[in-house]
């Protein structure tokens, strides 16, 4: 992993150090990972962004999260089309139809037994859009 914090990554073992000590690198096995607790992460495709009608998000990684939920919401009524890739190679199929009202933000939780590897949007309207996903 990138972004190690130099000052307090003190003698770890698992960080090195480039030559000039500008940068490291945190490297360390599978099992190393989970000693660092549950993964749980924020972020989405779209943040009040200007999407175009008919064009899709970029995917989003969904896999190794048991809580999920989504808060989708568009400055114009608008129906926006959630596709997941189960399979993690491209086979996308619609997940679920959100049919938004402006400025009326929807929280979805997907079921906790839901797993897909991959999630991207779809609106039938050209809008300003947030798409984000909340991992705990």
């Amino acid at each position: 992993m990138s972004g190690v914090n130099l000052e307090s990554a003190g003698d770890n073992r698992h960080v090195v150090r480039s030559n000039d000590g500008k940068t490291a690198l945190w490297i360390g096995a599978i099992d190393d990972l989970w000693e660092l607790g549950k993964p749980v992460g924020a972020g989405g495709p779209w943040l009040k962004s200007a999407i175009k009608a008919d064009e899709y998000s970029d995917p989003y990684l969904m896999t190794g999260y048991d809580q999920k939920v989504l808060e989708i919401s568009s400055s114009d009524a608008a129906t926006i089309s959630a596709e997941v890739d189960v399979s993690g190679r491209g086979d996308w199929h619609i997940y679920k139809t959100f049919r938004l009202e402006p400025e009326q933000p929807i929280k979805h939780e997907f079921p906790r037994a839901f797993q897909a590897y991959w999630i991207r949007f779809k609106s039938d309207t050209a809008a300003d859009v947030t798409a984000q996903l909340f991992y705990r």
